[in-house]
């Protein structure tokens, strides 16, 4: 290990706080809260906060720039676990784990010996068999996609306001999302949508 101090980005203070706690037992040094650019000269590794698909780009950067530099993706969600290993994770741990299971994935992480729980590695094997989205879905994401309102949007499918807003809800629940924009970026991603399509 490089360093004393073990750098987490992206995260509210409480979340830092927690973290703290969690590791107090494991030898990892202080437990700071870092901006990017980092450098990891004193770092011996990085988790990341991502509670969306556009904060798993954070793990991309730094990946980019820092490619032996232990990084733990500290996720809100199972569904954002490939993203962050495709995105250049080592590990992967959720928020609602254990402190203790939390703490041994981290600091197995920063060993050189890094983990995936089974429980979520489970579960992420059962959200990649998911079932591709419905012609409705597609047809609202386009509609989203092109600009349209949600007057027209419901006005269109026949919905009134309130359910098309819960059906776009439920949507971007589903892609781990909270926006129109990060929605579309997503189902791109996903191939959902052809990312070449003038809407």
């Amino acid at each position: 290990m490089t360093g004393s101090r073990f750098g987490v980005v992206g995260a509210s203070p409480m979340v830092v706080h927690g973290l703290r706690q969690a590791l107090a037992d494991v030898n990892l040094g202080s437990v700071v809260a870092v901006d990017l650019p980092l450098s990891d000269a004193d770092l011996q590794g990085v988790a990341v906060y991502a509670d969306q698909y556009r904060h798993v780009d954070l793990l991309r950067s730094i990946r980019c720039r820092h490619r032996d530099l232990p990084l733990i993706a500290v996720l809100t969600s199972t569904v954002l676990g490939q993203a962050a290993l495709e995105a250049g994770a080592w590990a992967v741990t959720l928020t609602s784990a254990p402190a203790k299971e939390i703490a041994y994935i981290v600091k197995s992480c920063v060993d050189g010996f890094p983990l995936l729980p089974t429980p979520l590695a489970l579960d992420m094997a059962r959200l990649s068999q998911q079932a591709k989205p419905s012609s409705e879905e597609v047809s609202l994401l386009e509609g989203v996609a092109s600009g349209e309102t949600v007057r027209s949007l419901a006005s269109r499918f026949g919905y009134s306001e309130r359910h098309l807003h819960r059906l776009l809800k439920r949507l971007y629940e589903r892609l781990a999302v909270k926006t129109r924009v990060d929605a579309v970026e997503e189902a791109v991603r996903r191939g959902w949508l052809s990312p070449n399509r003038q809407w």
